[in-house]
């Protein structure tokens, strides 16, 4: 193939792409029409049945209004909460947790021979084996806005 082939094929491909892309973005303009219609025909609904109802009626014409303020709380709950998550990770550790954590590297230092002389493997033979990926963890003040 010379370079004139490939640069056709190339960019026949991302015309079709482009192409592509165009029509799944009016498909998406479509549907949030669509969603929009369906929301102020629901809204009108209810307020429909609420003025024929009358009050005192067993219709909810508040129902959206509920489901609102229930996701509005349980946001707040939740920014709540990584707040005291936030806050809990920059504590400072008490002595008491110094001292069971330095224990437990003391206990694990001096039962690590023994578990090599188990096992017939030494630190050394670890450390040239292939390590498995760790996954990383999620970063604690990560915050969707």
């Amino acid at each position: 193939m010379d370079n004139d082939t490939v640069l056709t094929t190339g960019n026949i491909k991302i015309d079709n792409w482009i192409e592509r892309e165009i029509q799944l973005n009016i498909l998406h303009e479509e549907l949030l029409e669509q969603r929009e219609s369906l929301l102020k025909n629901t809204k009108n609904y209810f307020q429909e049945q609420s003025t024929r109802l009358g009050p005192g009626s067993s219709f909810r014409p508040d129902i959206t209004n509920n489901a609102t303020l229930r996701n509005r709380s349980l946001l707040e709950d939740i920014e709540c909460l990584e707040d005291k998550i936030d806050q809990d990770i920059n504590k400072v550790d008490t002595s008491r947790f110094i001292t069971l954590k330095n224990n437990y590297w003391s206990m694990v230092k001096g039962l690590l021979p023994i578990w090599e002389e188990t096992v017939g493997m030494s630190t050394k033979d670890l450390k040239s084996s292939p390590q498995p990926r760790r996954r990383r963890t999620p970063q604690a003040n990560r915050r969707i806005t």
